[in-house]
């Protein structure tokens, strides 16, 4: 097999066309404080090569796209529970729209 250094940390990680990306730090959030914590994905190689470029051409490291991302992910399912939340609450709720209900169902429903 064919061995390539790794674009994070020169290390000889990569093997045919799987690499081992390893990334800085992920954000942990703790009450008011950040912490941060090493982690390690395997990527396709090519995919590797093609963030490099973009993250260069962004003057930014593959690491913080990748957090940038995946913060956005977390927003974005955050909020989308948080709105299923209260729509099903709207729902449970009910509206009262006014009106005066003068008849009956089976009066409605006669056959």
């Amino acid at each position: 097999m064919k061995s390539t250094t790794c674009i994070m940390d020169n290390s000889p990680s990569c093997h045919n066309t799987l690499c081992v990306l390893h990334a800085k730090y992920v954000n942990i959030f703790t009450g008011t404080e950040k912490m941060k914590q090493n982690i390690t994905l395997s990527l396709d190689k090519d995919l590797i090569e093609k963030a490099k470029v973009i993250s260069a051409k962004r003057n930014t490291s593959i690491s913080k796209m990748l957090g940038e991302e995946l913060q956005r992910v977390v927003e974005s399912t955050e909020n989308y529970e948080r709105a299923k939340k209260k729509a099903l609450s709207h729902l449970q709720t009910g509206y009262r729209l006014g009106g005066i209900i003068t008849s009956s169902r089976e009066d409605l429903h006669e056959r």
